[in-house]
C-alpha cells in the first residue's frame, strides 16, 4: 500500500525555487492554497512534519485536496484509520483520487475491513472522474476479477482510458499486451501506437520499445537511423538494452557506419550496465 501511494505527490511537479517566500507569506496571512502547495512542497522534500502542518491547516480550511494528500502521509505512516477519514472526504468532495486511494485501503484491508466489491466501486468511481491512476486500478480490478468478474475487454478498455489520460505505465502495458497477443489478437501496429505515446511523455522504457519496432520494423517501417538515434539519447542515459541495441548497429553498420571498435565500446558499456545478453556476446568477442 505505502509503495503504490507514495508517490502521489510527483502530481503536481511543482518549482518552488522561487516561490517559497511568497507562499510562506500568504499561507501566513491566510490563503490556504498557499499552505496546500508548501505542504506538497515540504512532503517532496521529506520533511513530513511541516507538510503534515501544512495540509491540516489547508484541509481543515476547505481545500479538499490537501485532505486527500494528508491522507497519503498518514497512510504511508501506517495510520490507516486517519488515511480512510481524510479520503472518505476527498472522495465525497469530488476530489476523485480520494476515492481511489480509499479503494485500495478497502483491497488490502487497511483500516477497513477487506471489501473488494467496494474498493471496485470505489476505483470505477475514480476512474469515470477521469483520474488516470484510477483508470490503471481498475484495469487490474477487471483483469483480477477483484470485486467484479473478470473482464479482459474492460480491463483493456480501463487501460486505454488511463493511457490516454497520461498513465504511461498503462500505455506500456497495452504496448506488452498487444505485442504478445495476451488476451488479445497480436497486433504490432497497436504496440508501438501505446509505446509512443508513453515516449511521447518521456517514459524511457516506451523509448526503447521504439528504438526496437524501428530497428526490426514492427508496426512501423524499419529506419535504422531513427532507431539508432533513439537508441543513442536512451544509452546516454545508461539504459544497458540501448546500448546493447547500439553496439549491434555499429556492428553490422545499420544506421550507422560499422565500427567493431565502437560495437565493442558499447557491449562493454551494456554489460556494466547490467545487460546479461551484452555480457554474453562480449565472452565470445573476447
Amino acid at each position: 500500500m505505502i509503495k503504490r501511494i507514495s508517490f502521489i505527490f510527483i502530481l503536481f511537479g511543482l518549482n518552488f525555487v522561487y516561490a517559497n517566500s511568497y507562499h510562506e507569506e500568504r499561507c501566513y496571512n491566510g490563503d490556504y492554497t498557499s499552505c496546500a502547495l508548501l505542504g506538497i512542497y515540504y512532503a517532496e522534500q521529506n520533511n513530513y512534519e511541516t507538510a503534515t502542518i501544512l495540509l491540516s491547516k489547508s484541509c481543515e480550511n476547505g481545500i479538499i485536496r490537501s485532505c486527500v494528500d494528508l491522507g497519503v502521509i498518514f497512510a504511508a505512516n501506517q495510520k490507516y484509520d486517519e488515511a480512510k477519514k481524510l479520503f472518505e472526504i476527498g472522495c465525497n468532495g469530488d476530489v476523485v483520487l480520494g476515492c481511489t486511494l480509499l479503494g485500495l485501503l478497502y483491497n488490502d484491508g487497511l483500516g477497513v475491513k477487506k471489501d473488494y466489491k467496494q474498493a471496485f466501486n470505489l476505483a470505477n468511481k475514480s476512474c469515470q472522474g477521469n483520474v488516470g491512476y484510477g483508470c490503471i486500478v481498475l484495469a487490474r480490478f477487471y483483469y483480477e476479477g477483484t470485486g467484479v468478474e473478470k473482464n479482459y475487454q474492460m480491463s483493456i478498455e480501463s487501460a486505454i482510458k488511463a493511457c490516454e489520460l497520461g498513465q504511461t505505465v498503462a500505455c506500456v502495458t497495452l504496448s506488452n499486451i498487444y505485442f504478445n497477443g495476451n488476451n488479445v489478437e497480436k497486433d504490432y501496429n497497436q504496440a508501438f501506437k501505446f509505446a509512443n505515446m508513453a515516449c511521447e511523455r518521456g517514459d524511457l522504457q516506451g523509448c526503447i520499445i521504439i528504438a526496437y519496432d524501428y530497428y526490426k520494423g514492427l508496426g512501423v517501417e524499419v529506419d535504422y537511423k531513427q532507431s539508432f538515434v533513439m537508441a543513442n539519447e536512451l544509452c546516454n542515459q545508461n539504459i544497458a538494452l540501448a546500448c546493447r541495441y547500439i553496439a549491434d548497429m555499429y556492428h553490422y553498420g545499420q544506421g550507422v557506419g560499422a565500427d567493431q571498435d565502437k560495437a565493442k565500446f558499447f557491449i562493454e558499456k551494456a554489460c556494466k550496465l547490467g545487460e546479461a545478453r551484452a555480457c554474453e556476446a562480449l565472452k565470445n568477442i573476447k
